[in-house]
């Protein structure tokens, strides 16, 4: 059993009450949508609300409503697929929505978000009807992970080791030109829906999760970036090994293919020249032997003809 399926997740959907009474002007009701492990009245507590309520008191239109190991960002997808819905794809606030036509009760936004949670149930349960499931990578590392007392970002209550996932995350920089970049987390459900990385600006990838060192800040809460440790790659970086790894196999076979080609012409070349020492080599020989025996043939010949000529001028002084 994994870690998500320990958590009782619950979505709620709340408007600030100055957009309710707005909705006629802006074409519908611009509402969040987001998920909570505690009641929805806790979570309008924390400081992420707090800093939003510029829009007026918050007014819940959907509370408590369970979806099992689902979380908000299964929701949103749902939601980005229809025409009746819009939002703001560069806006920090990854949970406002905007539910076009509700008259600013909530009535619109409601029936979509439940019809959204229904079609995701639905969804799982053909997945579960068709295929088997098996532990995936994720489910195995947070195994892990708890067995490690290594606690979820949502969990946060001081400085220590903690894990996440990434919805998405984006650059932003300092008032000196220092760049940074804020991460959101995939689970919602605690005080923080996401903090500041230090000391980079490279974002991580929506879908990748992560290990690492946070603390509080006056901000927030927030990590250095040579603390944070990656424990799954996004589907992109993923992508991109897999991209790489398929290039390394061809590229082994082409060269495989080119020493294999390469060895059957070595192997050609011998074997033609194996034939041509059975037919050609003694004749070749025979030159090479009789040339040879010539050679020292004309020297022993030479020295024949000066001991005949030594043997036959001693003959003759003798013979006087």
């Amino acid at each position: 059993m994994s870690l998500e399926d320990l958590i009782d997740n619950k979505l709620y959907v709340v408007a600030g009450e100055r957009n309710m009474k707005a909705a006629g002007i802006l074409g519908g009701l611009y509402a969040n949508v987001g998920m909570t492990s505690r009641t929805v009245r806790e979570r309008l507590k924390d400081r992420d609300y707090r800093r939003k309520n510029s829009g007026g008191s918050w007014l819940v239109i959907l509370e408590d409503t369970r979806i099992g190991k689902f979380s908000d960002y299964h929701i949103h997808a749902e939601l980005k697929k229809r025409k009746d819905i819009a939002w703001n794809s560069e806006g920090t606030n990854t949970e406002e929505f905007l539910f076009i036509d509700d008259p600013g009760d909530g009535s619109i936004a409601r029936k979509i978000v439940l019809d959204c949670v229904s079609q995701l149930m639905i969804q799982a349960k053909q997945k579960s009807e068709i295929t088997n499931e098996t532990q995936t990578e994720e489910d195995k590392v947070k195994d892990r992970l708890k067995e490690a007392s290594v606690r979820r970002i949502s969990n946060f209550t001081d400085s220590n080791i903690y894990w996440f996932k990434v919805r998405n995350s984006f650059v932003r920089r300092t008032q000196r030109g220092q760049p940074y970049i804020i991460v959101k987390f995939d689970d919602t459900s605690g005080k923080h829906d996401g903090m500041f990385v230090w000391n980079t600006m490279m974002p991580l990838e929506a879908g990748s999760l992560w290990m690492g060192k946070v603390y509080e800040c006056k901000k927030g809460i927030a990590v250095k970036r040579h603390n944070l440790k990656n424990l799954i790659l996004g589907p992109s970086e993923k992508a991109k090994l897999e991209k790489i790894r398929l290039e390394k196999v061809e590229y082994s076979k082409s060269q495989d293919k080119k020493l294999s080609s390469h060895w059957k012409a070595i192997q050609s070349q011998k074997s033609d020249q194996k034939n041509n020492d059975n037919t050609k080599p003694v004749k070749k020989d025979i030159v090479k032997q009789t040339a040879k025996i010539s050679g020292f043939g004309k020297i022993f010949i030479f020295f024949l003809n000066i001991v005949a000529i030594i043997y036959l001028f001693d003959f003759i002084f003798n013979y006087r």
